[in-house]
């Protein structure tokens, strides 16, 4: 989603509506446009034990980050819709008021036959700048750069290799 117009720097609070929908309320921070202080909570492999991932959404919250990087291994079975749902049903409360930037694990893929990506596609929208659309990705927030990469994609092209380098 492209909210332009955004000022730098801002908290932003919105409500999602619509038929059939129970209205839901959150709020995000848009990156500062200098170089600034922030905090950006890093996490992973949530595939089981529901309970324990929403433990550790609690105290993420505490800590007031700006974003959230989810190091792979969101589900047990990328295929598995009821997998999905359990991971968001933890991790809404943090996911309504700051971003969410994972990089897929090898329980969404579920080889053979790379399955499971049709799902991580579908939940996840990152902005390619890798070689795999949406699995791979370089985040700027303010004047920190974040790379993440699927270790199933090979980066060694040269314009991957000049992309990582910009």
């Amino acid at each position: 989603l492209t909210l332009p117009g955004l000022a730098p720097g801002m908290r932003y609070a919105y409500t999602v509506t619509g038929r059939g929908v129970t209205a839901a309320e959150g709020s995000f921070c848009t990156p500062p446009a200098v170089a600034a202080p922030f905090r950006f909570a890093i996490y992973g492999d949530t595939r089981t034990h529901r309970a324990r991932h929403a433990e550790v959404v609690r105290a993420m919250m505490r800590e007031g980050a700006e974003f959230v990087i989810h190091t792979g291994d969101l589900v047990s079975d990328g295929r598995d819709e009821d997998d999905w749902q359990d991971f968001f049903d933890a991790a809404t409360p943090l996911l309504r008021n700051v971003p969410l930037v994972p990089v897929i694990g090898n329980h969404e893929v579920q080889n053979p036959l790379r399955s499971g990506v049709g799902n991580f596609r579908r939940y996840v929208h990152l902005e390619s700048s890798g070689p795999s659309p949406e699995l791979d990705a370089v985040v700027r927030y303010g004047d920190v750069r974040v790379v993440l990469t699927s270790s199933y994609d090979d980066w060694t092209g040269p314009s991957q290799i000049g992309r990582a380098h910009v």
